[in-house]
């Protein structure tokens, strides 16, 4: 059945248990669509958002309503909300759904309390070092740089055409 199609309660079938592998996916996919990260690097969760993605989730798994459509899917979610249909949806489905919610919940609670603690950030800095190979190549580059300079050049030109001049090495070695 369509979203659009839905008028009465009656109208829907409704499961009242997801198996838990199902319920694990669904999961994944909702917290992957609701948490971003901000500008600092640290995540936040669009909790509207996760209303809006939990309830077609719930209409879609637990219900088999059909989301895709010649239909604006919010304004047709509006009117089920409005109708009272979502609400009793969620009550006919009972138990599942909040343990469903529960494990939900906790897992976005922990995936940002991972994610934003000084541990993870720390952890995150760290992997984003140069590893010992990097750091060899960067300072035999700045070596071989170095050597290759002009000592005349250097008294002349002053620290900062000192780097203009590593600079200018570098982008002929480029091209």
């Amino acid at each position: 059945m369509k979203l659009n199609e839905i008028k009465l309660i009656t109208d829907i079938q409704i499961k009242t248990y997801l198996p838990f592998v199902r319920k694990k996916v669904l999961i994944e996919d909702i917290i992957e669509k609701i948490i971003k990260q901000d500008e600092n690097g640290l995540m936040k969760v669009d909790y509207a958002y996760l209303d809006f993605c939990l309830d077609c989730r719930i209409l879609q798994e637990y219900c088999d309503i059909d989301l895709s459509g010649d239909f604006d899917l919010v304004e047709e979610y509006d009117r089920i909300c409005i109708d009272g249909i979502m609400n009793k949806i969620k009550t006919n489905i009972g138990e599942d759904l909040v343990y469903f919610t529960t494990l939900l919940n906790k897992e976005i609670k922990q995936r940002i309390k991972n994610h934003n603690s000084i541990a993870g950030v720390l952890a995150r800095t760290i992997n984003s070092l140069p590893n010992e190979k990097e750091i060899k190549k960067i300072i035999k580059y700045a070596g071989d740089t170095f050597n290759k300079l002009n000592p005349d050049n250097l008294k002349a030109i002053g620290i900062d055409g000192l780097i203009n001049e590593i600079r200018a090495r570098k982008l002929k070695e480029v091209k």
